[in-house]
């Protein structure tokens, strides 16, 4: 701002516009210093940046010197060996962290629920939606998507659930049931999920396990016990021959 051109006046108008109360004292350089620094404060909210722009400015990057360039300015650690696809998703989870705003219209992108929005999830499944808060709350190095889409809920009042539900036109359901997929495997990001990228979902499907309930990943884990069990019985029934012959006697006819 040309403080030639703008009176000492006006440059105190434009700040109590803005709430501040300046001191009489202040030169027109102060008054100019200070309505430059609430410009630089205001820039970051009037232009956000979208999960769109996140995905472009990746997208740019055609070859690997460029991403890591592109991790270096925003102070993302990466190591040599990663692979494009790792260094996508690593600067891509940086960006929706820290540079994207969450919105309704966000896909879930992890669980059972992954293709549906967050509008969808905090309407149709309350329970599933505690669920989630709860584990962020419990347990703060879950999942990033997780931990999103909690820090997200948590901000929406019941009035606002009252006018997504009526711009979605669903109605409430009860209960998350938590033991109807205790021994499912909660799946990873699905390819229909617009917010996706392929190399976001190259990324492991293990990553999504540590958000199954501990209850369920036991059960999981005494099912598979028991099927090794199974597999290893049958084994040896195939490979004992007194067992084999007793079985052709006994099919034999009289």
């Amino acid at each position: 701002m040309p403080t030639s051109t703008v009176t000492k006046k006006e440059m105190q108008d434009r700040l109590r516009q803005q709430g501040e109360n300046p001191p009489t004292s202040w030169t027109k350089v102060q008054l100019a210093a200070r309505l430059a620094e609430l410009a630089e404060e205001i820039t970051p909210t009037t232009s956000t940046m979208t999960e769109r722009d996140a995905v472009k400015i990746i997208n740019r990057c055609k070859r690997k010197a460029e991403l890591q360039a592109l991790l270096q300015e925003h102070g993302v650690p990466f190591t040599p060996a990663q692979t494009v696809d790792q260094l996508k998703s690593r600067i891509y989870k940086h960006l929706m962290e820290t540079q994207v705003i969450p919105a309704g219209s966000e896909s879930m992108g992890f669980g059972k629920h992954s293709e549906m929005t967050y509008n969808q999830v905090i309407v149709e499944k309350p329970e599933y939606t505690k669920w989630c808060i709860s584990t962020a709350v419990e347990n703060p190095e879950s999942h990033w998507r997780l931990l999103r889409f909690a820090q997200w809920a948590q901000g929406i009042s019941m009035s606002e659930k009252e006018a997504i539900r009526g711009r979605l036109g669903t109605s409430w359901t009860t209960a998350y049931p938590v033991r109807a997929v205790a021994a499912k495997r909660i799946a990873a990001p699905s390819r229909a999920s617009g917010s996706e990228t392929s190399w976001e979902m190259t990324q492991e499907v293990n990553q999504d396990l540590e958000m199954i309930p501990e209850e369920a990943m036991s059960r999981i884990k005494e099912l598979e016990l028991e099927l090794g069990r199974l597999r290893q019985e049958m084994k040896n029934r195939e490979g004992n021959p007194e067992i084999k012959t007793h079985q052709k006697r006994a099919s034999s006819p009289p």
